[in-house]
């Protein structure tokens, strides 16, 4: 069905501000995830695109909020089904804001869904050879796009936040939500997405424009912080820790 800017901005307002509407019955789900394919795929009109890629980013961003709350019950699973492949198509559009909107939507994933998109499900380790690292690289990728700034300072501030819900370890005593940062993300590969981040970074953080710089230095403060937490395994980050200052 066509849907007016009104009315999606009042749904995305809901999806932000209380996801558990959407989510808390089957119906109520389907007709979201149904309106925002709906949208995301009108290849004739890229501010319709955009509209419904800022429909799954607010429900990220409120489902992801909620949680710290306690107050959000789901079923996982559904957003790297229902959503990510709506996201992934975005990230190839030839519209700069859609595929800014889509990055920035994969910054707000949970651990969760990540564990999804990474490995399949035959697989149960996250060694960096066993990981399905398309995804993650395309992002990597956008941080050195030389057609829009926008895109490489979405990217570098995506990849920090990725990077810090993977691998950072959680305040258990402080933290009021049992649901995240359960899934056993190795030092292994802890340390291989800190490399290739660094790797990139080593870029932006030289980038001409203000905003990319900002969110690279953003990305490296997440990468060292979230390594940092580990610290029963500290000695083997300390090669890479120091290689996020270097270019400093």
């Amino acid at each position: 069905p066509n849907q007016s800017k009104a009315g999606v901005d009042i749904l995305a307002h809901v999806a932000r501000s209380a996801p558990w509407v959407i989510t808390r019955e089957p119906f109520n789900l389907a007709t979201f995830r149904d309106t925002c394919s709906h949208l995301c795929g009108n290849v004739n009109d890229a501010k319709t695109r955009i509209l419904g890629l800022k429909l799954v980013e607010s429900f990220l961003l409120g489902r992801k909020a909620s949680q710290s709350l306690c107050i959000f019950q789901i079923d996982f699973p559904v957003v790297p089904e229902y959503f990510c492949p709506l996201l992934q198509s975005a990230l190839k559009d030839e519209i700069p804001a859609v595929r800014i909107s889509a990055i920035s939507s994969f910054g707000a994933l949970l651990q969760t869904d990540w564990r999804s998109m990474l490995l399949t499900p035959h697989e149960s380790t996250f060694e960096p050879d066993m990981v399905d690292w398309t995804c993650i690289n395309s992002i990597l990728q956008a941080t050195s796009d030389g057609s829009n700034s926008g895109i490489r300072s979405a990217a570098c501030k995506a990849i920090g936040n990725i990077y810090s819900e993977c691998i950072d370890t959680p305040d258990i005593e402080n933290s009021s939500s049992t649901q995240k940062k359960t899934i056993p993300f190795c030092d292994a590969f802890a340390i291989h997405f800190a490399n290739n981040v660094c790797n990139k970074m080593e870029m932006a953080i030289a980038d001409a424009n203000a905003s990319v710089r900002s969110m690279a230095i953003f990305a490296m403060g997440n990468v060292a912080s979230a390594m940092r937490g580990r610290s029963e395994n500290s000695e083997i980050y300390i090669p890479t820790i120091k290689k996020i200052f270097d270019p400093v």
